[in-house]
């Protein structure tokens, strides 16, 4: 009777670990789609992002933006030239929301 227990058991927590390893392929799953479906980097897109950042530090000059990983998210990192100041701003390339805007002097 004992290893017929244990049999049930062990099926149960077979059960759980199959369940867990779904759920984790579909997080991965749910990731990759999300990354191709906002990668869009044509220079037209570029374009935009650079006038958004632009418009953030006005008078600055905004450098080609890069797809960067930051904080489990992708985000536009563009840097803004103005005078001795350079701002690094940090654009959600889906809702076009400055996430960061980081100020240093150069």
């Amino acid at each position: 009777m004992s290893n017929q227990a244990g049999t049930k058991s062990a099926f149960k927590v077979l059960k759980i670990v199959l369940a867990v390893i779904g759920v984790i392929v579909i997080a991965i799953a749910a990731y990759v789609i999300t990354t191709f479906a906002i990668t869009d980097t044509s220079v037209a897109r570029q374009d935009q992002i650079m006038a958004i950042a632009e418009a953030r530090a006005p008078g600055g000059r905004a450098t080609t933006p890069e797809l960067d990983w930051e904080g489990f998210r992708w985000l536009w990192r563009v840097e803004v030239w103005e005078d001795r100041i350079v701002h690094e701003i940090y654009i959600h390339p889906r809702t076009d929301q400055i996430m960061r805007h980081e100020m240093d002097r150069d």
